[in-house]
């Protein structure tokens, strides 16, 4: 009989941690399904905020965005502001990703659009140079000490002339022309708002004579950083070898080569970053 009442209470006991560790997975799916639900809310904000697609394909006739975040929402973000005579428009990558990520992407496209209202004529540089300043003074009304920053190319094209001025902060992009023949284009290492930097950083202009027919390939660093096979990460020159023969497809069929192209090599691994990568023909 003893032996009965040991069992019959071990019984009890387990019965009573099932029933709450049933009550805790119940718990913990609603607070999942509520954090889902957030940043889902939180992307369509962000593309409110930052309709970057929508702009680029209205200026561009020929051009693809793969746009891929690791959690719904980004760090990774695109600007455009168009004038009479030019088009601005910039590629980031902002510290972290997810919804932490997104908050930053909003504050550089702020400062982006606030350096035009407050530049005249500005060049890339010139905006890199007035975001770093603006940088920390943004959203600086508590003491709460942040270690944000920006990785960008911001560019300024003159369609008619087929002329593009540039300026690069630790971002870099592609030229590939119709025979095949690259050049990659970067500036300075260092990062808009990096506290890490140990001396005020000196952005340039640079430009470029494009031609027609040219194939330019904008991106941050999420696509050559994420691991496949042989637990290996892909490398920015594996990347680049695949844009090289990516830009010999029309553009119209680019974006579901580089999309297929990525899951196939990411498998069952998880994401390891946001991707951006967008893709314009002149």
């Amino acid at each position: 009989k003893q032996q009965y009442e040991e069992i019959k209470n071990q019984k009890q006991k387990l019965n009573t941690a099932n029933d709450q560790l049933n009550e805790l997975n119940i718990e913990l799916k609603k607070i999942n399904d509520q954090n889902i639900e957030s940043l889902m809310y939180a992307a369509s904000l962000q593309q409110i905020l930052i309709p970057f697609e929508n702009q680029f394909k209205l200026v561009f006739a020929n051009c693809f965005i793969f746009n891929k975040p690791k959690s719904l929402v980004s760090g990774d973000f695109a600007w455009l502001f168009s004038k009479s005579d030019c088009l601005y428009f910039a590629v980031g990558d902002c510290t972290g990703h997810g919804l932490a990520g997104a908050l930053v992407s909003i504050k550089a496209s702020s400062l982006l659009n606030n350096a035009m209202l407050s530049l005249s004529e500005p060049s890339p540089s010139d905006i890199l140079h007035w975001m770093h300043k603006q940088w920390y003074i943004t959203g600086s009304t508590t003491n709460i000490v942040t270690e944000d920053s920006l990785e960008i190319v911001v560019c300024k094209l003159y369609p008619d002339k087929l002329e593009l001025e540039y300026s690069a902060a630790n971002q870099r992009f592609i030229r590939i022309d119709k025979d095949g023949n690259y050049q990659v284009y970067q500036d300075t290492e260092h990062c808009v708002g990096s506290s890490m930097n140990t001396e005020q950083p000196s952005f340039q202009t640079h430009s470029v004579q494009l031609q027609p027919e040219d194939m330019l390939f904008f991106f941050t660093d999420g696509f050559a950083d994420q691991f496949g096979k042989s637990n290996q990460k892909l490398m920015f020159n594996s990347f680049l070898e695949h844009l090289r023969s990516l830009a010999k497809y029309p553009v119209s069929k680019q974006h579901e080569i580089i999309s297929d192209f990525f899951n196939s090599w990411k498998g069952h691994k998880k994401q390891t970053d946001d991707v951006l990568v967008i893709g314009i023909k002149l």
